[in-house]
């Protein structure tokens, strides 16, 4: 809840046209725990990956730019996916319990892989070949939430996978024609990501 005058009023509440940043200043936030004063930003986005978004943002802050605003926060997501990836996704720093001088040097081994990973997953992305590499598990879910990482770490397993099992793969599929040419679409896809 906001205060505006002597009345507050739900976030909700409050108008915002789509593509518009209304920024607020000095609003007192909360009013039972009372956070304090802060500036508020309200931002209702245009468009999402070509589709209407329906949620608004509600950032609390102490700057007094929208466009900067937007900009800051819009990279807390990229951050968000690397700390993943960092912890959960692939490399499991939290459980590393490395002396300072050996989690130094993980960090930045980690940081050289998560880049060449990076790099490597946003061009299989951009060559349009992700479904081949990462699929979602969500029922109805088209898009992949997989970041770039995730895609690029993947692309290694399902190359030496493939290496090592490709011949009774290809006896398997062939006992499945209708399956055959998707799977011989893979291994062209495949082979461009692995080159």
């Amino acid at each position: 809840m906001i205060k505006r005058g002597k009345k507050y009023y739900k976030l909700s509440e409050l108008k915002v046209n789509v593509g518009e940043a209304q920024l607020l200043f000095n609003q007192k936030i909360t009013k039972i725990l009372k956070v304090g004063t802060y500036n508020l930003l309200v931002y209702k986005k245009q468009k999402y990956r070509q589709k209407s978004v329906v949620e608004k943002w509600y950032i609390l802050t102490n700057l007094s730019s929208p466009g900067k605003i937007k900009k800051i926060y819009s990279q807390r997501m990229g951050i968000e996916a690397m700390f993943k990836d960092y912890k959960t996704g692939g490399y499991n720093l939290e459980s590393a319990k490395a002396n300072e001088t050996r989690l130094n040097n993980l960090i930045l081994l980690i940081a050289i892989s998560y880049t060449i990973s990076s790099f490597k997953g946003q061009k299989i992305k951009n060559k349009g070949i992700q479904e081949y590499i990462s699929r979602t598990n969500e029922k109805g879910r088209k898009e992949r939430r997989h970041s770039s990482f995730f895609v690029g770490l993947s692309r290694i397993y399902w190359a030496i996978n493939d290496n090592f099992i490709w011949e009774l793969v290809e006896i398997l599929m062939r006992l499945n024609p209708h399956k055959f040419l998707d799977y011989c679409r893979g291994i062209k896809a495949m082979n461009t990501v692995v080159n």
